[in-house]
This record gives C-alpha cells, structure tokens and sequence, in this order.
C-alpha cells in the first residue's frame, strides 16, 4: 500500500519489498517524483533495484510492471489541498514477517484499509486514539491491534505518525473506510468502553455495601468528615453511572495546612487504582508560577527546548487517563496554567505541545489551596464554641459548620478575587471546607503517630512499648495550626522516637524489650517493663 495526502494511487500488485521500496524512497522527500511513477531511488522499478528487497521477503513478482504516470488518481476528501506530500508502509516488518490476528472471530487489520485524517477530526474520534500505545507509528498500529484481538472491539482507530506527520484514521477490514460511518461509531461507545488505563476491575456493589467508601475513607484521616461525606457522594455517582460523561470530576479543597486535604487525595486514588501508581499524580503548582513554565506543564510546541520531553501532566495522563490528579497549592500557578486547566475541566480532554489530544473524561482532578484559611478555622472555631454552649454534639456535616449563606458571602469573593474568573469557580464540581482539629481529634492524631513507631519498634527490633494518655496530651501541646498534623509528627519525632534512638544506640533498651514512656519534669522519660520471654 502507498499513498499520499494529494495522490492515492492503488499498488496492490507490489510485493511488500517494492512497498517498503516506495516508503523508503520518500521518507527524506528526495524520490517522490520517482516513487508516484512507480520507480524507485535508483530510477528502475520498484523492487527491481539492487537492494530493493527486504531481507527474508520474495522477489518481484514475474510481469510485474509499474503503475503508469497516468493512472487514476484520489483525493482523500479529508486531506488539505496545501499539506506536503506524505506517505508510509503498513502492515508489516523489514522482516517480511505478517500479522496474526489473534481473534479469529473478527476481522484483522491491515495497511490497506487506511486514509489521512484531519487534525480537526481527531477530537471527534478522540476515543479511538492509539498514538501513544504504537509509538507514533502506522505500522506499530496495525501490529498492536492484531494482537489485541478482541481486546479491541472497536472498527476504528486513529494515530499521529511520527514520520509522515500527519493524522490517519485506520478501519478494520470490511469496514467502511468512511468519516462519518467512524464518528457515528465514536458516538455509541459507551463510558469506559474504550481501552483505558483505568483499574478495569470495579468494585461490586455488595462490596461498596458492605464498605462504604465514606469508612474506607475514614481510616485513614481524622476529622474532616463533611469533606469525607461530599467526596463519597460524587465517586458513588461516577461508580454507578450517574454523573456527566462529558467533563471529569473537579474537587477544590480549601483549608490550612496538614489537615488532610492531600491524605484525602491519595486515598481516593488509591481506593480508584488500587496499588498502580500511575493512578496517582502529584504536581506542586508552586513550581509553574511564570508563564514560560504552561510549557513544561504540557510541553514545549514544534521548534522549542524541550519538545520531545512532553509535558509534566500530559506524558502522566497519557498512561493512566482515568488518574486522580492533584494539583497541590493551586493558588500558586500562573493564569495561563488556570487557561488550560480550565479547557481540561470543559471539555474533559487536553492537547499537548505536539498536537496530541489526550482524553481524560475519565480522571478526578483534584485542586488544594490555602485561601480563605483564617476565614475558614474562625468560622469553624465560632459555630463549634456556640455548639457546645447550646450542649449540642458536633457532627461535622458541611452545612453545619460552613453554612452556604458565609460561604457565599465570606469564602467566595476572596476565591473569585484570586483566580479572576467565574467561570473557572464555575466548571468546580464540588468546593470543600477542611476544618482545623477539635482537641479530641488532636488526641486521635497523637495516639496514632505514637502506634505507628510501636509498630515499627515491634517489626524491627521486637521491642514493644506502652504508653498512656499523658503522653498524647504532652504531645498536642505542641500543636500548631500552621503546620496541622506535621507539628505533632514532628513532636513525636523528637520527644519520643529520639529518646528511643538514643537508648537503643547505648544498649540501654534491646530485643525484646518493654518501654513504658511517661512524662517528668515536662519531659518524655522511659522506663524498663518486664522483659518479655
């Protein structure tokens, strides 16, 4: 098969040595004129020529003779009248090896049933893109989708090559090689239909019943329950079908620091992924504050330092397009990172700097942000002392704590006054308050850091320790809401985990020891329990 963007001309008398001839004789555009008559860089026939012949394939097939200058010619409906001339060769190796099809009960692809395509197509047949997966390349394409066999149930796809620069649409054999016949198909794939990256096993509902993702949640952070609740809502729409396939889900969580809006992040990810981190993508924003830096957040144009490294975000999204992103300090990045971020949440796609579309309607995308923090922890301090003089029991839901009348007279003019345009606050599916600690959730916080070194004095060095309350309330002493959950880490890091170091390194505590900690003189001290057997 050999074509081109202005002249189409039917070859199928080529033997695959005289079709990779005609390639090879256009790649670096020095035998085009040549290679449309047939002839190929030595002036003789194609396949004729000292060299012609691919390792391992047949000779010129007897008779053969090359299409005359005057033969029929096509102009592929799609292509542009001004585009270069392009050409390539699908549908096998140097080798001369063939294809398998390993789906014997649907038809294989080939290179012959292929056309160009325009690069204003390639959004509407978004789903059917396979750039990435073949490597830039027509005839990795035709490859891979053999062996995926029925893997792919899909008539079409689509591929950016590399070599010829140019889009092709692709269509299985006996399909109709047809651009509309192609969108239509485009338009009855059903969501998460399409080969994906995405964990391909859900959860079953009688799972999700019995563990509600609100519990799963729960487990690993405290308080932030009214957070926690809305987050579970949206992800059990997604899970069930209820939610808009045309945009992906937006979070922004707002709050001060070390309260766990990052933690609610991975944990989302990790219930949606499971253990494959490329499901889970961190990008600190604080790192694209200029505006030169939009190009290393999806990549540098055609001419430009940088262009075959791709974008920090769209190289990660290209493997995993259902991922959950976080964007981290998102206050932090330049307006144009909010421009594209804002045609990312529109439109649920996003376009590198090489042209590349990249579909993520599939993805959560999650934004943190410091803004309106002070307000936030003030309203939070003033609704929980009124709760408790009223002798009621907090409960944590949004609503009652971050009432929508201060959310919208309060927290919204400082967000719309930051970012400078509704309608990015607007493509936001949910906006979610992280309240600061109560002192029992500080006391949760304490007991838990302090476990978690007991577990790894028992696992490496079978040493247990025990502890009690007084130590927790040492511990929260230190507290410090500008660093939330950190300060508290840190403080058991130096009171506690020091003073176990330093013993151990004097051989005061060994294997099979029991610590006892308590508090002197405002100090952690330890002491000698029975040693176990």
């Amino acid at each position: 098969f050999f074509s081109t963007t202005c002249n189409m001309i039917p070859v199928k008398n080529l033997t695959e040595a005289q079709a990779l001839d005609a390639a090879d004789g256009v790649i670096d555009g020095k035998f085009y004129g040549q290679a449309i008559q047939g002839l190929g860089p030595n002036g003789q026939p194609l396949g004729q020529g000292p060299g012609s012949q691919a390792p391992g394939s047949k000779p010129a097939a007897p008779g053969w003779t090359p299409p005359s200058s005057s033969a029929p010619t096509s102009v592929p409906p799609s292509a542009p009248p001004s585009a270069p001339p392009k050409t390539f060769s699908a549908g096998a190796g140097a080798g001369g090896g063939g294809v398998v099809n390993d789906a014997p009960g649907l038809p294989q692809w080939s290179g012959s049933n292929v056309r160009p395509l325009e690069a204003s197509m390639v959004s509407e047949l978004r789903k059917f893109n396979i750039t990435e997966a073949a490597q830039s390349s027509v005839t990795n394409a035709v490859k891979l989708l053999n062996d995926l066999g029925e893997a792919w149930q899909n008539d079409y796809a689509i591929i950016f090559s590399k070599q010829s620069h140019t889009w092709w649409m692709l269509a299985r054999e006996g399909a109709v090689l047809d651009l509309n016949s192609a969108v239509e198909a485009h338009k009855k794939i059903t969501p998460g239909s399409a080969k994906s990256n995405a964990t391909k096993d859900k959860k079953s509902k009688e799972e999700r019943k019995k563990f509600p993702l609100e519990k799963r949640l729960c487990q690993g952070i405290v308080g932030q329950r009214g957070a926690i609740a809305s987050t579970s809502q949206q992800i059990r729409r997604k899970e069930n079908g209820w939610h808009s396939t045309d945009h992906p889900l937006v979070f922004l969580f707002l709050g001060s620091s070390g309260i766990g809006k990052t933690e609610l992040a991975k944990q989302i990810a990790k219930y949606v992924h499971e253990d494959d981190k490329d499901g889970f993508i961190r990008l600190d924003m604080s790192e694209y504050q200029s505006q030169h830096e939009v190009s290393k957040f999806i990549g540098a144009p055609p001419g430009y330092q940088g262009y075959d490294d791709g974008g920090q975000l769209t190289k990660k999204l290209k493997r995993c397009p259902g991922a959950v992103v976080l964007f981290d300090e998102v206050e932090k990045a330049h307006p144009d990172i909010l421009t594209c971020l804002l045609a990312t949440f529109d439109e649920g796609r996003l376009t590198d700097g090489k042209g590349e579309t990249i579909e993520c309607c599939d993805a959560t995308f999650v934004m943190t942000s410091n803004l309106a923090q002070k307000e936030i922890a003030d309203e939070a301090v003033r609704v929980r002392a009124k709760l408790s003089k009223a002798g009621q029991t907090e409960t944590e839901t949004a609503r009652e704590i971050i009432s929508p009348e201060y959310a919208q007279k309060v927290i919204m003019p400082i967000l719309k006054g930051h970012f400078k345009r509704d309608e990015f606050l607007g493509r936001i599916n949910e906006i979610l308050f992280f309240l600061p600690f109560t002192e029992e959730q500080k006391m949760h916080l304490a007991n838990r850091e302090i476990d978690k070194w007991s577990k790894i004095a028992k696992k490496r060095h079978n040493m247990e320790i025990q502890w009690s309350t007084d130590v927790e309330e040492f511990v929260v002493k230190a507290y410090d809401p500008r660093f939330g959950v950190r300060s508290i880490q840190h403080e058991v890091g130096r009171q506690v985990v020091s003073r176990l170091a330093a013993a151990h390194e004097e051989d005061k505590i060994g294997e099979g020891d029991t610590i006892i900690l308590g508090i002197r003189e405002n100090e952690v001290v330890l002491r000698m329990g029975a040693k176990k057997s």
